[in-house]
């Protein structure tokens, strides 16, 4: 679904490139790191296996591969639409390879990566088949597809990913509607099987950093969905995670 139908704000709505890009000087200091790193830090699936090549799909400013890098992996390749986020991601040096290239069509080498990571990028694509048949092609069988997203609470009641600009005004990311069995859908046609689900809510340690959001205390903010490769094109079962 496309988000205009629920906007209840009406801001200014701009491309993830063209959002992403002015926002990147100072998206580190007004994104919440407990939108996707406590769900990383909780995942079974991660802490059971080892990875020997990961992608993080939609880098952003590298928050993730720095995460991965401190925990999990050593090499890890970063891609992003947005030039000016990839300057970011690169000052952190965690990445082994970045690229400027839209995440659907990455035009990196198939079954490449053994672990890809997608962290607060997926409410911007449209087609939900086409985000999990390139990241299917990418992964080795076996691996596994993390995908983090802002949650569908805050998108069907009219809350879009923004930002403030430096003069006050309020910018919108054109955003796209998923439920979860759209996901499902999409995920199950690309020979995933679903291997953990996690949801984040507004809790006390939200409060205490955004005393504003106590407004919205229980509700649901992210979500996470663990995916594993097939190993077997065409089967439905998979080892467990």
């Amino acid at each position: 679904m496309d988000f205009s139908s629920h906007d209840t704000r009406g801001y200014q709505t701009v491309s993830a490139a063209a959002g992403y890009d002015e926002w990147s000087k100072f998206y580190d200091a007004t994104v919440s790191e407990q939108l996707d790193l406590p769900l990383l830090e909780k995942s079974l699936s991660l802490k059971s296996a080892t990875f020997r090549d990961a992608l993080d799909l939609g880098c952003g400013t590298g928050r993730i591969g720095c995460w991965l890098k401190q925990r999990l992996i050593e090499n890890i390749d970063g891609i992003d639409l947005s030039e000016r986020m990839l300057e970011q991601a690169s000052r952190k040096g965690c990445y082994r390879a970045l690229k400027l290239a839209d995440m659907l069509f990455s035009g990196l080498p198939s079954t490449s990566y053994d672990l890809i990571i997608n962290s607060m990028a997926v409410e911007h694509v449209e087609d939900l088949e086409v985000y999990y048949a390139e990241s299917s092609r990418l992964l080795k069988a076996d691996g596994l597809l993390v995908t983090i997203g802002f949650h569908q609470y805050f998108l069907l009641n009219g809350i879009p990913t923004h930002f403030d600009r430096r003069d006050g005004s309020q910018v919108a990311i054109r955003n796209y509607i998923h439920l979860f069995s759209d996901h499902f859908t999409a995920a199950t046609a690309n020979d995933f099987t679903l291997a953990e689900v996690e949801e984040a809510v507004v809790d006390r340690s939200w409060i205490a950093e955004r005393p504003a959001w106590r407004r919205y205390v229980n509700k649901p903010v992210s979500y996470m969905l663990v995916w594993r490769k097939i190993a077997t094109p065409g089967t439905s079962i998979s080892k467990e995670a």
